[in-house]
């Protein structure tokens, strides 16, 4: 499953559950990602 996220300001993603997420070639700029669950989590060509 893949998903197209656009945020600007940025996007907690904190304490989230993002098992067999797909963040390829995303751009998470200013994203919390603190104790989120990145189990099998793609981040090919992910940007900052």
């Amino acid at each position: 499953m893949a998903a197209f996220v656009t945020q600007r300001g940025g996007t907690s993603f904190r304490h989230a559950n993002l098992t067999d997420a797909n963040f390829q070639k995303a751009e998470l700029k200013s994203t919390d990602l603190r104790q989120a669950n990145l189990t099998h989590t793609c981040c090919f060509k992910l940007k900052n």
